[in-house]
């Protein structure tokens, strides 16, 4: 399985606001861009295009949340942000994973070198 059907398994063109042709536009697109890191690892290059892909989500996910904020009551606002919250994480680690973004910073506390100190 390629990676453009790996993605289409878990992005619809609904999810991006595209209509069917606008989403084979832009995931072929994607596609291409990620294959031409061509120093990325395979994996890499998944996670880097599931990023770009999270980001129009969460656009999409965004402008909708805008326009029902005037006419919806607060708990569609909390299912919206919850479910941003949950994309903006799967970017995070999306990120991470193809080698773009920062590595995870160590936890305060988990080094054996940290000294306790009282006043």
């Amino acid at each position: 399985m390629d990676l453009a059907q790996r993605l289409a398994l878990d992005f619809k063109s609904s999810d991006l606001g595209d209509t069917t042709d606008q989403f084979t536009a832009r995931l072929g697109y994607v596609v291409q861009q990620a294959e031409a890191r061509g120093t990325a690892s395979e994996a890499q290059q998944e996670a880097g295009a599931r990023y770009v892909l999270l980001g129009a989500q969460l656009r999409q996910l965004t402008r909708k949340a805008e326009r029902l904020k005037a006419a919806s009551g607060a708990e569609v606002q909390q299912d919206l942000a919850t479910l941003i919250a949950e994309v903006r994480a799967q970017m995070k680690e999306q990120l991470t994973a193809s080698g773009l973004g920062p590595a995870p910073k160590p936890r305060r506390g988990s080094t054996s070198t940290e000294m306790e100190v009282t006043y």
